[in-house]
């Protein structure tokens, strides 16, 4: 019998839970189930050690990226998979292995042990499963995420224009300051390159906000990850570059993208300022150094992609 702990949200309302608290215990009522609210990151932290200290076979929440984030931090590593049903606004990490919303698949990828393993991306001591990045991506992602926190209204305009929201955000703030790139300096597996861009993008999955996809040949369970900027030298031809990823075209065609694949990346600010780094849409660290490298094999998911392992 499968011995399976779920996570539930102590701020969705009253109502989502029952439903989804009866929708579960239907399609799992041969499995050993445990219900968990934790109030709080510190009772999250300590539910989830428990769990893995209890060998569970499986670890279920709802949510988005934001959410398997803040889980994977305790779980990379471990013996227990994780069931992620998506509800969030971008959800890029399931949508790559194959998750939508409906929670009936989600819970069939449990009943079949239909597991897969991928890789995580470990910067300055914090796990990323997803994409992310310094500059203007990060800092879009910082203002989002406070106007979620502070303007209940703005979650429903979200619903609305879904991960597009982030697109627009970084248009806007190309217009100003910012918009002129930051100095990296960036070592690749001890090839050292330099450039100036306004976003520097960690990539572990090719696409991210369901079209967007900034490093087409990028898998996340090869070994390795995308690291890619926009070199180019003028604002115009930035947006460029970035319009032509939106409609589809492949970045590595530009000549002034940067991209490289790499176990193993060291970026420095040059002009010393400390940058916040968002993945999976989270906060993670801020500093003017970065090491990031590759956790092969870090994370098990279930999924309806599922292979063995």
């Amino acid at each position: 019998m499968q011995k399976i702990r779920i996570f539930l949200n102590p701020r969705a309302s009253s109502g989502e839970s029952v439903e989804l608290v009866e929708g579960l215990k239907r399609k799992l009522f041969r499995s050993e189930l445990e219900f968990v609210s934790p109030d709080g990151l510190d009772r999250l932290h300590e539910e989830l050690l428990r769990a893995v200290s209890d060998r569970v076979d499986a670890i279920v929440a709802v949510g988005g990226d934001g959410t398997a984030n803040t889980l994977i931090q305790d779980l990379a590593g471990s013996n227990v998979a994780l069931l992620l049903v998506p509800a969030g606004t971008a959800n890029d990490l399931a949508r790559e292995i194959g998750l939508d919303r409906r929670i009936e698949r989600a819970v069939e990828a449990v009943r079949r042990s239909n597991e897969r393993c991928i890789d995580l991306i470990r910067i300055n001591g914090r796990y990323m499963a997803t994409n992310g990045g310094l500059g203007l991506g990060a800092s879009v992602a910082l203002q989002v995420n406070e106007w979620r926190a502070q303007a209940p209204l703005f979650k429903r305009f979200m619903k609305l224009t879904g991960p597009n929201i982030y697109s627009a955000g970084v248009v806007l703030k190309l217009l100003g300051p910012g918009g002129r790139g930051i100095p990296f300096r960036i070592d690749v597996d001890g090839v050292v390159s330099e450039i100036r861009t306004p976003i520097l993008m960690i990539n572990n999955q090719p696409v991210l906000g369901g079209n967007f996809a900034i490093a087409p040949s990028t898998r996340n369970d090869d070994g390795t990850f995308n690291v890619a900027g926009f070199g180019h030298r003028h604002r115009l031809g930035f947006l460029k570059g970035l319009l032509d990823i939106r409609r589809g075209r492949d970045p590595r065609n530009d000549p002034e993208f940067f991209t490289a694949e790499a176990r193993r990346v060291r970026i420095d600010v040059l002009d010393g300022q400390t940058l916040p780094f968002f993945g999976d849409g989270e906060f993670l660290c801020e500093a003017s150094s970065f090491d990031i490298e590759i956790m092969p094999k870090g994370l098990r998911l279930f999924s309806p992609l599922g292979e063995a392992l």
